[in-house]
């Protein structure tokens, strides 16, 4: 008897309503932790590095249209368009631009794009330190004579050939 009365001692303690409330909390704990959820609004950190650009363009129809990015991308960004019914198809995608086309033969599209992605990082190499040479005032420079009746130089014409 008194195994089985030890039994029911742990059964009564394992599933009472304590341990039962204890074990649903720590649940929603690893539930939220594992969601990351946050509560009080967004905290989002902004990377300088990422650049998010929007804007519309209006496709004819039958027509493939190119559209420049206002400002460049560092490599190809990540582009959503709206479907237009499934008439807009992209054709092409590039850092600095991308081309959509319209197939609907009859119907313009106003298109909606976003486009985030990775900023032209641009480095200046450091220039190199400057090289002092040091120059000795103190000596005059060289001077040169002006050329006399016997140097070669000064016997020589300048002027048009013949």
């Amino acid at each position: 008897m008194p195994l089985k009365n030890h039994i029911a001692r742990i059964s009564n303690f394992m599933f009472s309503p304590q341990i039962a409330a204890l074990a649903a909390v720590m649940v929603t704990v690893v539930i939220l932790g594992c969601l990351s959820l946050n509560f009080g609004g967004s905290d989002a950190v902004h990377d300088d590095h990422v650049l998010a650009q929007e804007g519309s363009v209006n496709v004819p129809p039958n027509t493939q249209l190119e559209v420049f990015y206002p400002v460049p991308f560092g490599s190809t960004p990540n582009l959503i368009i709206d479907d237009c019914n499934g008439d807009c198809l992209l054709a092409e995608q590039k850092e600095n631009h991308f081309r959509i086309f319209n197939k609907n033969p009859s119907k313009s599209h106003a298109v909606e794009w976003k486009a985030k992605g990775m900023r032209i990082i641009t480095v200046t190499p450091d220039r190199p330190p400057a090289i002092e040479t040091p120059v000795d005032v103190s000596a005059s420079p060289p001077v040169k004579s002006p050329p006399g009746p016997g140097d070669t130089q000064a016997n020589v014409k300048v002027g048009q050939p013949k």
